[in-house]
């Protein structure tokens, strides 16, 4: 890809202008020409200095979005453990709860039969 020559291309129109209206290298216009040169230089340092804190500032998002997605992957991977493991705390709590209401059943069972037959 190439880019403009501005400066030349600059350069070029202000040599044109100067030789169809006749103006002289220590003309006071070209003085004022000069100047604004400098202010334009400082500008586009001003400009170029903002743009690379721009270019740095995307990089810096970018960073932070391939982060946020890594963790969001990773919140996913735990969110997916912890709703295994939470089916299965469920599935251990009903099985315990079945135990348990047998063993509950099974003693109140023997303690009548034992009632029943022995006393």
């Amino acid at each position: 890809m190439q880019t403009a020559d501005y400066d030349g291309a600059f350069q070029r129109a202000i040599e044109q202008w100067r030789s169809r209206h006749r103006v002289s290298e220590d003309d006071t216009v070209m003085l004022i020409l000069e100047l604004f040169r400098v202010r334009q230089d400082h500008w586009d340092g001003i400009h170029q200095r903002d743009t690379v804190g721009l270019l740095e500032f995307r990089k810096m998002i970018e960073k932070q979005n391939e982060s946020m997605k890594t963790f969001q992957s990773n919140v996913d991977t735990v969110t997916h453990f912890l709703r295994q493991r939470e089916d299965t705390r469920k599935r251990v709590a009903v099985a315990e709860g079945i135990a348990v209401t047998t063993v509950i059943l099974l003693i109140l069972g023997a303690g009548i039969l034992l009632g029943k037959f022995c006393f």
